[in-house]
């Protein structure tokens, strides 16, 4: 019996502006990407990491980009992955999702 592929990895997951701007976000917060961002094409690894955009910002777009029902789980790789001196506050974030979804 054929296995069924495994689930995608965070890095397999891009955010870029075509897709921010897919979600509808409120004009403010298009400017602010487009004025610092607008040309990234990136996984979630490489977005969270950026520093132009605010926390609540960077959640929004997790929330949106990854899938809804393992996002838990989604949300522990990521913290997995980060490296441990991220500063600005989206490590801490997601050190707040149990580990064990």
């Amino acid at each position: 019996m054929k296995q069924p592929p495994p689930p995608p990895t965070p890095e397999q997951f891009i955010v870029n502006t075509n897709i921010i701007k897919g979600f509808s976000p409120c004009k403010e917060r298009l400017s602010n990407w487009l004025m610092h961002y607008g040309e990234f094409n990136g996984n979630v690894l490489e977005f969270v990491v950026l520093d132009k955009i605010t926390i609540k910002d960077k959640f929004w777009v997790l929330h949106k980009v990854l899938p809804k029902k393992p996002f838990e789980r989604y949300c522990v790789d990521l913290k997995e992955q980060l490296d441990k001196s991220l500063h600005d506050g989206i490590r801490d974030m997601l050190l707040n999702i149990p580990d064990k979804v």
